[in-house]
């Protein structure tokens, strides 16, 4: 059993920009009229990992977020065999997520700083084509952030 901590307080209403940062809503906990999926598809089956997060981002920019403030589940997580655990690179699949919504604002500030944790871990791993591959994205991003 985990406990939640501060930071994963969970949010509802209008939270996309809650979610930017740390998807705070488990599948596990979900209820989800169908009209939702007809609306916004299902998980993106091109995402390793990470997918949850993606659908949640691209149902929250559309859709208010119901919350039954109790706990009614216990979630048993940290063990093996967990995704998030086990898949190199789990920024890489967040940032796939976020460039869906890289018009906002507060989406690319994210992508930048996840960018800059893998060009952090490529120098120290001595991997120059991760390092490229995200020191261009991340130039190509941070010039749209920037206002003409």
């Amino acid at each position: 059993m985990i406990n939640q901590k501060k930071h994963q307080k969970k949010p509802s209403g209008y939270c996309f920009e809650d979610n930017i940062p740390l998807c705070k809503i488990g599948a596990s906990t979900a209820m989800i009229h169908k009209s939702i999926f007809d609306n916004i598809g299902f998980f993106d089956e091109e995402l390793i990992a990470c997918e949850d997060y993606d659908l949640w981002l691209r149902i929250l920019v559309k859709y208010e977020l119901g919350l039954i403030d109790k706990k009614l589940i216990v979630k048993i997580a940290g063990h093996k065999g967990q995704l998030s655990f086990e898949t190199p690179l789990m920024d890489k699949y967040r940032i796939k997520a976020l460039l869906k919504h890289q018009e906002n604002s507060l989406v690319r500030q994210e992508i930048i700083k996840k960018c800059d944790i893998l060009i952090k871990g490529a120098i120290k791993h001595q991997n120059s084509d991760i390092e490229n591959y995200y020191t261009t994205l991340q130039k190509q991003v941070t010039s749209l952030h920037k206002v003409p």
